[in-house]
């Protein structure tokens, strides 16, 4: 490193070595909270794909009833179809406009 070099080599030996072990010292610490943040930054990336798989199945859930509910438009009526499947009387609505 060039600042421990000039250190060496311009203020004299004992106040070098404290500023040396100062400068190592931060050094560690540093080190010590890039790998705290890199494993937060792991910890996060995990949540958030554990928070999309959870989106996306609901996702999934909601396209499922939707088909349910089209399947159903022409034997039943909007508010059996919406209790049956769990979808707001709106949507069901929506759905046989469509």
């Amino acid at each position: 490193m060039v600042l421990k070099h000039w250190i060496e080599n311009t203020i004299e030996e004992d106040l070098a070595n404290t500023a040396k072990s100062i400068l190592d010292a931060n050094k560690e610490e540093v080190e010590r909270m890039v790998a705290n943040n890199a494993f937060l930054l792991r910890e996060m990336k995990e949540e958030a794909k554990k928070a999309g798989k959870i989106e996306g199945k609901l996702e999934g859930k909601n396209e499922e009833k939707i088909q349910i509910a089209k399947n159903l438009l022409d034997v039943l009526d909007d508010d059996t179809i919406a209790t049956k499947t769990g979808l707001s009387l709106e949507v069901v609505k929506n759905l046989r406009k469509s």
